[in-house]
């Protein structure tokens, strides 16, 4: 058993950097009731207004965190590779889920009950200030987005998505150069017409920067697409250098 764990917890440790970071003690404690969940295509995780028992990472395939607008149709709130644990702020706040979570592809989840974390927080300054540091990033992510739909051209915006993307969610996940998104997701998330985005997803197709799938996107140059938009990256950092440090590389 005690082998077992070992072997999941050095697993997640590839998948996930800020998980890596942790005290080899904590790791176990929060790994002791752990179980791994696999998810059909389509299999919801959560639902909007569940009540959430536990916290699950991402061991393989991809899922979607949706939510209904009013006029029925599915929004991608955020899309979830291998490695992604979500959503921390659950920890801290919220007891039920504000977005249907659901396998997008044939997925694996670990299953982290919340009570157990709960209890190894309240006991562990480090995880504290690890949960807290997860919370800013996440923060800061969102921040970021808001300001690259303020100010970044079309073909920066998609070129940041990717990026972001591709970066593991500034080390949210592992770094991982397939996107699991198609075009129409990034059209939604960006807020850009059918046509934008294919006209955008082309021009970087010709470039040789990304290839496009009718699934996902890989991204053959990641430093090309940093390029694009690193620029108003600056801009940012200019107006909110609390984030300067904010990983890129999932490190």
């Amino acid at each position: 058993m005690a082998e077992k764990l070992m072997t999941i917890i050095e697993e997640i440790c590839t998948l996930n950097p800020w998980f890596a970071s942790l005290d080899p003690e904590i790791q176990k404690e929060l790994c002791e009731d752990i179980s791994i969940r696999p998810l059909s295509k389509d299999e919801f995780l959560y639902r909007q207004g569940q009540a959430i028992t536990h916290i699950a990472i991402v061991r393989s395939g991809s899922l979607w965190a949706e939510r209904s607008s009013s006029e029925g149709r599915n929004h991608v709130m955020a899309v979830m590779g291998p490695g992604f644990l979500g959503h921390v702020e659950w920890l801290v706040a919220d007891t039920r889920s504000r977005y249907d979570v659901r396998a997008s592809s044939i997925s694996e989840v670990f299953i982290l009950p919340l009570d157990g974390i709960r209890a190894c927080l309240a006991r562990s300054p480090e995880l504290q200030r690890g949960v807290l540091e997860l919370l800013a990033r996440s923060h800061a992510l969102l921040e970021e987005f808001q300001f690259v739909m303020a100010v970044y051209g079309n073909l920066e915006k998609v070129a940041w998505f990717l990026s972001i993307a591709v970066s593991g969610y500034c080390g949210l996940c592992k770094p991982n150069r397939v996107v699991p998104v198609s075009q129409m997701i990034i059209a939604e998330n960006m807020a850009m017409s059918r046509q934008t985005i294919n006209r955008m997803i082309r021009e970087l197709s010709d470039a040789k920067t990304i290839v496009a799938r009718r699934e996902h996107i890989e991204v053959l140059d990641p430093a090309a697409l940093d390029g694009i938009c690193s620029f108003r990256q600056e801009m940012f950092l200019r107006d909110f250098p609390e984030h300067r440090d904010l990983p890129r590389d999932g490190g």
